[in-house]
């Protein structure tokens, strides 16, 4: 919060009001800009976590996996030896506790919390769709979002992927960006690309495909709507609008104007 006072008796000019607002106009912006770079930050530590997660799990795992199985071979294979085995035995015990250290480690790299998981699940779709299809694909994330519990933080992930796989199928796509941010107290994703249109939009927006018709009706359920929506410029814009509990949010007709 600022403020702004006189020491004395007296009133503020125009001049000194224009001056409070354009600082409070430059602060804001200074804070969406250090709130985005953190929401940034973030998903970047949070994708390097993966990715140790995966390396350590496809390299070190396989190798302690694959010596366990050489030791519980030659404890079974070789002449009757009480010593040797004893030494096997305990060689069998060390492997199979280093394995359980590694996937005890491989669980405390990938635990984030659920307001992280959310962005960097969205990333990291990007950046497999941008692999998969040449097409460049950019996540951007409108500010900070409220802790989502397991189905929402799962639906939504599941609308970006419906999305991203129409653009793939249909879209004829040059660029595609799919952004996450908060509307009408609810938490909202979309998909927006700049190809042709992917097919017809149904009644009120909804899609007439089966993906973009099984994700209205899941987000009704959760009192949330979808819609699929041809935009002037050539583009299709698909989004998923789901209230967030305890916020007084709900999922108005107009489900948000276009990220």
């Amino acid at each position: 919060v600022a403020y702004a006072a006189l020491r004395g008796e007296g009133t503020f000019g125009d001049d000194a009001l224009d001056a409070v607002r354009d600082v409070a106009r430059q602060a804001a912006r200074a804070l969406r800009l250090a709130d985005r770079a953190e929401a940034g930050r973030t998903a970047a530590v949070s994708a390097e976590r993966e990715r140790m997660q995966a390396s350590l799990h496809d390299s070190v795992g396989a190798m302690l996996f694959s010596i366990g199985a050489q030791v519980r071979d030659l404890r079974t294979t070789l002449p009757d030896n009480p010593v040797l085995r004893t030494r096997l035995g305990r060689l069998e015990s060390d492997v199979s506790a280093a394995s359980l250290a590694l996937r005890e480690s491989l669980l405390a790299l990938s635990a984030s919390s659920p307001e992280r998981a959310l962005p960097v699940e969205l990333a990291e779709h990007c950046r497999s769709f941008e692999a998969r299809t040449g097409v460049p694909a950019r996540f951007v994330q409108l500010g900070p979002v409220a802790p989502l519990d397991a189905e929402r933080t799962a639906l939504l992930t599941a609308a970006v992927r419906e999305g991203l796989l129409n653009v793939e199928k249909h879209a004829s796509a040059g660029t595609v960006v799919v952004s996450l941010g908060t509307v009408d107290g609810g938490v909202q994703v979309a998909v927006a690309d700049d190809g042709g249109h992917a097919g017809p939009a149904g009644p009120g927006g909804e899609g007439t495909g089966l993906g973009v018709r099984m994700l209205v009706e899941r987000a009704a359920r959760l009192g949330g709507r979808v819609s699929l929506v041809h935009d002037d410029d050539g583009g299709t814009t698909l989004r998923m609008l789901l209230p967030v509990p305890g916020t007084g949010g709900t999922a108005p007709a107009g489900a948000g104007g276009r990220p």
